[in-house]
């Protein structure tokens, strides 16, 4: 029967004592998990890029078509399109940013697991799992700030609502 494992450390040159071998299985599957990470993350570059310009658009049209609307009368001074437009440009640049970090995050587990299974470098792998890990919290985190706007806003649709009965 053939080792089917590769040793990603000495355990006698291991601060604990400990070490883990994975098998060509387990790395074939990291690798296939790097590419689709590798996908993903450019993916959502480009949607970013998107996101941006997307808004970027349409706040322009939104400022054009109050310009249209304003053409008949020239004295007419909309503020509130002003900062409609404003405040449209910045809710996407800021959704953008929201979508950055956890991209990045995927886009350098898939850069450094490449490294470490080509490599065989330990530092490496611990550097992608670790990146892979803040992806995973900042999700985490970002669903459990979701969930808790949706219930304030339930909470306040409900006394908004039962003020009318």
């Amino acid at each position: 029967m053939e080792n089917n494992t590769t040793p990603l450390t000495d355990p006698s040159t291991s601060p604990d004592g400990f070490a883990m071998t994975l098998s060509n299985q387990s790395l074939r599957h990291l690798w296939e998990v790097r590419r689709w990470g590798n996908f993903f993350s450019i993916l959502g570059f480009v949607f970013i890029g998107l996101i941006i310009v997307v808004g970027g658009m349409a706040t322009a049209f939104l400022g054009l078509a109050g310009s249209m609307s304003d053409m008949f009368d020239p004295q007419k001074q909309n503020i509130s399109e002003i900062y409609g437009g404003a405040a449209f440009i910045v809710f996407y640049i800021i959704i953008g940013l929201i979508y950055y970090f956890p991209v990045l995050y995927l886009y350098r587990f898939s850069s450094h697991m490449k490294t470490a299974i080509q490599t065989r470098n330990e530092t490496e792998l611990t550097l992608a799992f670790k990146y892979l890990k803040s992806n995973f919290r900042f999700m985490g985190i970002l669903c459990i700030v979701i969930l808790a706007l949706y219930a304030l806003i339930f909470l306040f649709g409900i006394g908004f609502a039962s003020m009318f009965f």
